[in-house]
Order: structure tokens, then C-alpha cells, then sequence
């Protein structure tokens, strides 16, 4: 996410127009960050520029991680509860960004959540305000979206794949298919997926 500071939302973007070699950034009129408070997370740890001594290998464990630190930031911002919250992302976020919008719903909705909200001054899950969610060119489920690459390579007018490469694809295809479901019954451990993303 780091990149998208840089090159699209951010308040600065690259200058294109700079000499080679002299890298300039100018300032983004259409900065996202111009009507909302916006934090930038690489995600799951060891992705972009975030760095730890633990690996995460499952979207629960990367979830969890995430999670974690909204619920400390929103504590030690007691004045961002009352914000509307959305969770943007694309590529890989179609995956975790539906799965933190459903972890932040799922703690709000529970009684211990609300007994939490009722009881204390802040640092509760319900100082989560999400109101929303993005995805933008996700990947959301690699089962069905592949497949439908195949779809779109060469069984469609159009199709962009030659027929070498629709033959490849056609015989491999349910070799992925069980490689692919084997690691989402993995939890979308990394040892496991991997295998069937190679």
C-alpha cells in the first residue's frame, strides 16, 4: 500500500516530468487524504515495507495482526470513534479487506463488545466506526477467478491465449483446481497456496 502513498491517494505524487535520474514529487489535488484521515498498512507483515521477526502464513494469523492494531489506534485516538471508518485495498486485499470488515462486525455485534462499549471510556471494538468497505481489481477467490482466466483466454471471441498455450492450460487446469482448494481448506496458509500459485 505503501506505493499507492506515492504514486496515487497519497498527498504527493512522483513528478513524471522530472529529469531521470532527479526524482521530484509534486503535490496530488486528488489526494484521498484531502477529505479523510487515511493510514497506509502494509499487509500481512514482511509484505512492502513492513517488517517483524514473525512470519504470518494464514489470513486469520495476518487478520488477527490488523485487527489488533486498528483496536490500539482507535484507543489512543478516542476522537477518530465517532469518524466513519471504511477498509480499502485491492490485489490481495480482496481477500483481507472483506475478512477485517466481517472481524470488525462480527466483535461489535458481541455482547462482550457491547457490555465493553457500555462500561469503559475507550479502546472497546465499537470505537471501530466502519461504515463500509473497497475493493478495487481484488482477488477474491483464485478458485473462481482463474478459472475464469481460462474462460476469457480461449474460450471467448477475443480470446488472447493461443491454442499451445489453451491445450497447457486445459490440461493442467484440474491439477490447480485441487491445488487450489487445498490451500484455501488450509486457511490460505502461505506454505500451502505457494504450491498451487507457482
Amino acid at each position: 500500500e505503501s506505493t499507492h502513498a506515492l504514486s496515487e491517494l497519497g498527498p504527493c505524487i512522483y513528478d513524471t516530468s522530472s529529469p531521470a535520474g532527479h526524482p521530484n514529487v509534486r503535490r496530488n489535488h486528488h489526494a484521498w487524504n484531502s477529505n479523510a484521515t487515511v493510514i497506509f498498512v502494509d499487509q500481512p507483515l514482511s509484505v512492502g515495507f513492513s517488517y517483524g521477526s514473525r512470519r504470518v502464513s494464514t489470513l486469520a494469523d495476518a487478520i488477527d495482526d490488523l485487527y489488533a492494531f486498528l483496536v490500539r489506534l482507535f484507543a489512543a485516538r478516542p476522537d477518530w470513534a465517532e469518524r466513519d471508518f471504511y477498509v480499502a485495498g485491492e490485489s490481495y486485499g480482496g481477500s483481507w479487506v472483506p475478512a477485517l470488515g466481517a472481524k470488525i462486525m462480527a466483535r461489535q455485534a458481541s455482547p462482550m463488545a457491547k457490555l465493553v462499549a457500555q462500561t469503559s471510556l475507550g479502546g472497546s471494538d465499537s470505537a471501530i466506526n466502519l461504515k463500509g468497505i473497497l475493493v478495487g481489481n481484488g482477488l477474491m477467490d483464485q478458485i473462481v477467478q482463474r478459472r475464469g482466466f481460462f474462460e476469457m483466454g480461449c474460450k471467448r471471441p477475443g480470446a488472447f491465449l493461443n491454442e499451445s498455450q489453451c491445450q497447457v492450460a486445459n490440461r493442467v487446469g484440474p491439477r490447480c483446481d485441487k491445488l487450489q482448494d487445498a490451500c484455501k481448506a488450509s486457511g490460505f496458509n502461505r506454505g500451502v497456496c505457494n504450491v498451487s500459485d507457482a
